[in-house]
């Protein structure tokens, strides 16, 4: 199998229909077979009946608990079966159109683990602008120096043994740009322009985004190295 996409998921209905054809016409432009894991991470919406009878290459991940979505993401890179693994958003802020590109440069880019794709510019409040700023700072001073690439999030290509690593990394919350980071692996960048979420604001809420900060910040510290993969 060429790629397996993972898309966590928790209460998307709103965009399942737009995400679906999205991911289609853009995987068929990829040689080689494609698998779209789709993890619902126990949401309560009533998307679990549309995604149930979705076609390959769709898959339905269906998790028995909320998980957040570090740990929907890390069960979608236990499940990928391909050799290149791919992770995007559900909310359609991450285009997959853009995956034909991501692959390309992958396998164009010898030596090459990962294949970030960063924003190069969002229209964000001044608030997220500020906690950004803040975040990357704190990256200088926990790590040295190795932060996470400007713009990057968890929209990526990996080969599949970068991605079997990352997903043992057992933490409730956490960054898969941060945890990829924090296994310095060798990385290179595609730039594009993140769209506005097509259903409203995001699941995870301000309390979330911030655990999520705290527990990136955590994993490239000096002490995170207990939870990588080679601790």
């Amino acid at each position: 199998m060429r790629l397996s996409l993972v898309i966590p998921l928790y209460n998307e209905a709103a965009v399942l229909n737009e995400l679906e054809a999205r991911c289609r016409a853009a995987v068929a432009q990829i040689d080689g077979e494609v698998e779209v894991l789709l993890v619902d991470d126990h949401g309560t919406d009533g998307s679990e009946c549309a995604l149930a009878k979705m076609s390959p290459p769709i898959r339905h991940i269906r998790l028995p608990e909320n998980r957040g979505q570090w740990g929907a993401t890390r069960e979608g890179l236990r499940q990928a079966r391909g050799e290149l693994v791919a992770v995007m958003d559900g909310d359609l802020q991450d285009p997959p159109e853009l995956l034909p590109q991501l692959v390309a440069r992958i396998s164009d880019v010898p030596g090459t683990d990962v294949v970030f794709a960063v924003k190069s510019r969002r229209d964000d409040p001044l608030w997220f602008r500020v906690g950004r700023h803040g975040y990357r700072l704190a990256q200088f001073v926990v790590n040295a120096g190795n932060v996470v690439p400007s713009g990057a999030g968890a929209f990526c290509v990996m080969h599949r043994p970068v991605a079997q690593q990352a997903a043992s990394v057992e933490l409730d919350s956490v960054n898969l740009a941060a945890v990829l980071t924090a296994m310095r692996v060798t990385a290179t960048t595609v730039p594009f322009e993140r769209a506005a979420r097509a259903d409203g604001d995001s699941r995870m809420g301000l309390a979330g985004l911030a655990r999520e900060a705290l527990g990136s910040l955590l994993l490239l510290s000096v002490v995170g190295r207990r939870w990588l993969p080679d601790a």
